[in-house]
């Protein structure tokens, strides 16, 4: 988030990016929560993780790790893909399927 006038500083740019963040993964998760159900659920698959950016990646984290909050579930299932000979490249990749594996 660029800062327009002179007197923002870094620090509430990044509180900015923050609510940012936390709004837009709560507004997703609404969404899916909305457009899915038993009866039709959604299916997504994600492929070449490998290359995901760290705000992606937490997205994609905070709809998979949220599902069940809410008394209206998301039916909702993920499918993600990704080059293991390219994923120490992105060491969030590395971290977000290691947090995966030790929630379950």
């Amino acid at each position: 988030i660029d800062c327009i006038d002179d007197d923002c500083d870094d620090d509430d740019a990044f509180i900015d990016a923050n609510i940012f963040q936390n709004r837009l993964q709560y507004l997703f998760q609404k969404l899916l929560r909305a457009i899915s159900n038993p009866e039709s659920p959604l299916f997504f698959f994600l492929d070449d993780l490998q290359w995901a950016d760290c705000s992606s990646l937490r997205l994609l984290s905070s709809l998979v790790m949220g599902q069940d909050t809410d008394d209206n579930p998301m039916c909702v299932c993920f499918v993600g893909s990704y080059r293991s000979s390219e994923a120490n490249i992105n060491q969030s990749l590395v971290e977000c399927i290691q947090s995966f594996e030790d929630s379950n």
